[in-house]
């Protein structure tokens, strides 16, 4: 199974992942490639690529699906990525925009379940600027907030991030119902 979560940027996709993977190392983490600057040197919950390295594998054909999310960022999940989940009986857990999530839906059908992460654009604002990111990276990223947000319906559990652990609390719940 793969479990993607979608949102706005600063909706706490990355932060909730890596809660869920510490209390339940069992579910594995499918990174996603992209041609973004590491936020710190610990971070690892990205395959990090310059953009010829990106565009190397976009000839060579081992992207499933890729998108310039944000001005200039490329983002990417790769076909062997998928594959693992195909063939494995694991739990798999993504953070992936509205268009990939579509697009791996069509393709692995009732083995994704889809959440999405929904946080205020305001909230948003504060959380992308308190990270340390311009004020042009912050407009940059709210100018996809309507967008994502018009996908909410396809999801299978729309959930307002105001609160980590709660949100946390109430994925692993979720999961629990459905493998039952």
């Amino acid at each position: 199974m793969l479990v993607i979560l979608s949102g706005s940027s600063g909706s706490g996709k990355t932060t909730v992942i890596q809660k869920i993977i510490d209390l339940k190392p069992e579910i594995q983490l499918m990174k996603t490639c992209t041609t973004r600057d590491k936020r710190n040197k610990n971070d690892d919950t990205y395959i990090f690529l310059s953009l010829e390295e990106f565009n190397q594998k976009i000839q060579n054909g081992e992207f499933f699906e890729f998108q310039q999310v944000h001005k200039g960022l490329l983002h990417g999940t790769l076909k062997s990525s998928l594959e693992r989940v195909k063939e494995s009986d694991c739990i798999f857990i993504k953070d992936i925009d509205v268009l990939g999530a579509k697009k791996i839906k069509q393709y692995l059908g009732e083995n994704v379940k889809m959440i999405f992460l929904d946080v205020p654009k305001e909230e948003l604002r504060k959380r992308i600027t308190a990270r340390g990111e311009s004020k042009e990276s912050v407009e940059i990223r709210l100018s996809r907030y309507e967008f994502e947000n018009s996908f909410k319906k396809d999801y299978d559990l729309i959930i307002k991030n105001k609160d980590v652990d709660a949100t946390v609390k109430a994925i692993l719940s979720y999961l629990e119902e459905e493998k039952c």
